[in-house]
Formats: structure tokens, C-alpha cells, sequence
């Protein structure tokens, strides 16, 4: 059978809400640059350094947010997207949900199920807590809005061997820091895959950087800003982001609709009538 068409179809039904992750160190801007320029935004805000006064700065600038239960993240987080869902999205007319931040949630996952015993968490616990986290995810993504999940990023070491054929460390890399299930998930669900760094030297300001790259590994967004960061003038914001990617859906969208168009007529046969002796 011809794959062709399915791949067309499945191209044609891209959603418009967008799936984003921006990943970056403490201190590089994630949550200063999503919120650029952009106030319909729900934050589901993980506890973290800075903690209520963070809250109230986003809360001064007219962002709505939702403060996660730290003893019960998954049951916290259930909660407010049923709401959300239900009710929220409509009467608050939110447009965005940032979930700041996806590595604090999994820790607080972490925490509850060891019982605040870090040494007794084992591959169960550990399994369990990943499912409280896949759980979110699922029901995150349903939500018909723009979701930005924010997380800190970890390195991860290339293993290779030794000459003595003994496993060793012959590199490293980085991404988003989590764990392993919901990583996979998130970036199968990705439209955009974004990193924040923050660049110091002697005697300089510091200069703020963001990257994006698609499901293929194309850099569709770059920019780098000194001294202030990611101020509210700022091109480089979340809107400007889903704009970028609305106009590229819009073009997939045509093409395959056109690419479906040609395989369609090419695939029309000419049927000649029989030929008949009778006259």
C-alpha cells in the first residue's frame, strides 16, 4: 500500500497549538523570556529558589499562578488542569500555560514517594514517581492552548571504551533535566526544542542567549542579547516563537494539501470502453 497518503493526511491535521520546551540553567531567563510580551499565561509554578517573592513579581506583572503542592504535586497539578480545562482557560481567556518548572515537579514526585528518604527510593518508587509525571504531561498536553513546559538542564556523559575495551567517558552533552520516560515523551510531542545560556566575561556585561531547533535538528530561532537579557522591548518572546510556528504549520499544511491533490490525480486511470464488433 502507498504510505504516501497517510503521511499527507497526518501533515494536513497538524494542530495549532504549539508544544515548547525551553530548557537552560538557574539564572539564564527561561521564565523571564517565556513571559516576554505575552500576558494571557498561566503559570503552574513549581517551588524554587526565590519561592512567594518570584510569585508576586509574576503575579505584579498580571500573570495568573498556580503555586504546585509540593507534598502532592501530581494530585496538585490533576487538579488545576481539570479546572483549567473545565472552566479556567474559557472565563480567564488563557492562551498560554507555562509549566515552570518540569525538573522541580519530578522532584517534588521524587520526594513524596521516597517518604523524604532520598536513600529508600528504589526502581519502584522510581517508576511510580516517573508515572505521576507522565500523567501530567498527558493531561497538560490535552489542553487546547500553547503549553511551554521550562526545565534546567543536566549533563549527560558519552560512554565509550577505553584501550583496555573498559567503558569510559569520552565526552559529554546536555539536555533537558528529566527523567528519562518524560523526556522521551515531551520531545515526541515538541514542536520546538529550546536552550538559554548566559555568557560572563571579564569586565563585560553578560550576554543572554536562545536557541530553538525543530523535530529535525533545524535551528529555526536564534538571538543573543546584552546587557539587561530578555527585557519587555525585546523581539525574542514566546509570541513572536508561535507566530514562527503557526506560519510554518500554515505552509506544511499547503504543501501536503497540494502534494495530496497530485497523488491523487495521478492516481485516476483512464478506462477505455471494450471495443464491440456489433454495429
Amino acid at each position: 500500500m502507498n504510505e504516501a497518503p497517510k503521511a499527507v493526511l497526518h501533515a494536513v491535521a497538524d494542530e495549532e497549538w504549539q508544544r515548547i520546551v525551553l530548557a537552560g540553567k538557574v539564572g539564564t531567563g527561561k521564565t523571564f523570556l517565556t513571559l516576554t510580551g505575552e500576558l494571557n499565561i498561566q503559570v503552574l509554578y513549581s517551588d524554587r529558589m526565590g519561592g512567594d517573592a518570584d510569585i508576586k513579581g509574576l503575579e505584579d506583572a498580571g500573570v495568573h499562578v498556580f503555586r504546585v503542592n509540593y507534598a502532592d504535586p501530581r494530585t496538585s497539578m490533576m487538579n488545576k488542569i481539570a479546572l483549567l480545562r473545565d472552566k479556567e482557560i474559557a472565563e480567564k481567556k488563557i492562551r498560554t500555560i507555562v509549566w515552570d518548572t518540569a525538573t522541580y515537579t519530578q522532584q517534588q514526585a521524587r520526594d513524596k514517594t521516597a517518604g523524604g528518604n532520598a536513600n529508600s527510593m528504589t526502581l519502584k518508587k522510581h517508576g511510580a514517581a516517573s508515572n505521576d509525571i507522565l500523567d501530567i504531561t498527558q493531561a497538560l498536553f490535552g489542553l487546547p492552548c500553547h503549553i511551554v513546559v521550562l526545565a534546567h538542564l543536566k549533563e549527560v556523559p558519552i560512554m565509550g571504551t577505553d584501550s583496555n575495551g573498559k567503558p569510559t567517558k569520552i565526552g559529554s552533552t546536555w539536555q533537558p533535566d528529566m527523567m528519562d520516560s518524560v523526556y522521551k515523551r515531551i520531545s515526541r510531542e515538541a514542536s520546538l526544542m529550546g536552550y538559554t545560556w548566559k555568557k560572563r566575561e571579564t569586565g563585560k556585561d553578560d550576554r543572554y542567549g536562545v536557541c530553538f531547533v525543530d523535530k529535525l535538528g533545524n535551528i529555526v530561532f536564534a538571538d543573543t542579547k546584552a546587557p539587561n537579557g530578555w527585557g519587555g522591548s525585546e523581539p525574542a518572546n514566546i509570541r513572536l516563537w508561535i507566530e514562527r510556528m503557526k506560519k510554518d504549520t500554515a505552509m506544511r499544511r499547503e504543501t501536503a494539501r497540494q502534494a495530496l491533490l497530485t497523488n491523487v490525480d495521478q492516481s485516476k486511470e483512464t478506462i477505455e470502453p471494450e471495443s464491440s464488433d456489433e454495429e
